[in-house]
């Protein structure tokens, strides 16, 4: 089973008839959303009603939530959608508590490769959401999460009250280095688009997404989305330390992805780890070495290696060492930013070095003493 519970998303599902919130029930066959904004129920489309987007058009006044089915989500073509969604900041759908998300910081050491990795490490936000109306919040990162009413489940029960939802987001290069999860499948390289992990509780009990339901991520992009993005789930690997997802394509019946200007938008009934990416086009992969060194002789092979290609962000990580020698074999021959950090004696040392990877070639790098907040900056600048 791959990123929580997997199933159909067309099995049909009986969702109760909505009420007035606070202000009183709106007019038109809406509903209130208890801070005066009217969502309307879309009756062209009939029940079940699940599927809910943002649909605004230049000039109009702010338009309401609306609420459609699977199995197509409706083609949004507002380029600017994102920007759009920020103007609903201050209007919450639901009310919910979030904690106060923070970049990681690691202080000014003694540091550890532990220490490294566990503060800078994207901080989840979490939220208490009212399961029986669900609602709309926002993440760490600026993404954007919609949960229609009644689709959180405990097996197959939609659950009533207060449920706890707790979110991340990976959307920068030092997000998925850092919290170590990789654009990776089966151990080679993905285009990545945008991930995030969901984690659904009640008094402590997990808790999935209602038979018939589904939830929807709106996810900022920073520049234009990679072509031909997929829906991928993330399955959890412990082969190295470095990583811990190993993403697999998921069927479309589990979740579909939609590029939309400024925001990519995921749709998916399955929790845990979730992302939209590609595969690389025609990859020559190259069989090489880097050479770690530093001024401390002595460090350890306690070593993290990472390659960025440039063209497409890809991080790609690089985890056989022996003897401050990295030996790769799944980097291809595209120009690209080998990324190695290391703690020497509680100090951190981190270096990049641009390079073109050619099979047989060794390539040396120089570890300099540094901070890790330092080498995030550096990383995100690539």
């Amino acid at each position: 089973m791959i990123g929580g519970r997997m199933k159909h998303l067309l099995r049909p599902a009986t969702v109760p008839a909505f009420t007035g919130g606070a202000l009183g029930p709106p007019p038109n066959g809406g509903f209130s959303d208890k801070v005066g904004m009217s969502l309307k129920l879309n009756s062209a489309v009939g029940p079940p009603l699940c599927f809910r987007h943002l649909r605004e058009a230049e000039g109009q006044s702010a338009s309401p939530l609306s609420l459609y089915r699977l199995p197509l989500p409706p083609t949004v073509t507002n380029k600017s959608l994102f920007r759009h969604l920020l103007l609903l900041a201050f209007l919450p759908a639901c009310l919910f508590t979030a904690s106060c998300h923070k970049s990681g910081s690691s202080g000014p050491g003694p540091y550890s490769m532990q220490s490294v990795l566990s503060n800078m490490a994207v901080t989840p936000t979490s939220v208490t959401l009212t399961a029986n109306s669900g609602g709309t919040f926002w993440g760490g990162s600026g993404a954007r999460y919609v949960f229609p009413p009644f689709s959180i489940s405990n097996d197959s029960v939609p659950v009533n009250g207060n449920v706890t939802i707790q979110v991340s987001e990976f959307l920068k290069k030092s997000d998925l280095i850092f919290s170590s999860v990789l654009p990776f499948s089966n151990g080679y390289p993905l285009v990545p688009g945008g991930a995030y992990y969901i984690n659904i509780t009640q008094n402590g009990q997990p808790l999935s997404i209602a038979p018939g339901s589904y939830y929807q991520v709106f996810l900022p992009l920073a520049a234009a989305p990679p072509a031909n993005l997929q829906f991928f789930l993330g399955r959890p690997d412990d082969t190295s330390v470095y990583n811990r997802v190993n993403w697999q394509p998921a069927d479309t019946t589990l979740g579909k992805v939609q590029a939309m200007g400024d925001t990519l938008l995921i749709t998916s009934d399955s929790t845990h780890y979730g992302g939209a990416f590609a595969y690389l086009d025609s990859p020559a992969y190259q069989n090489f070495t880097v050479t770690v060194t530093a001024p401390n002789s002595t460090f350890s092979d306690s070593i993290a290696a990472f390659a960025v290609l440039d063209a497409t962000g890809s991080v790609v990580g690089m985890t056989e060492v022996s003897n401050h020698v990295v030996s790769v074999a799944n980097v291809p021959n595209v120009p690209v930013h080998f990324v190695v950090f290391t703690v020497i004696d509680g100090n951190f040392y981190g270096a990049i070095l641009a390079a073109t990877p050619v099979s047989g070639r060794n390539y040396t790098i120089y570890l300099t003493k540094s901070s890790p907040a330092q080498l995030r900056s550096k990383i995100d600048a690539l």
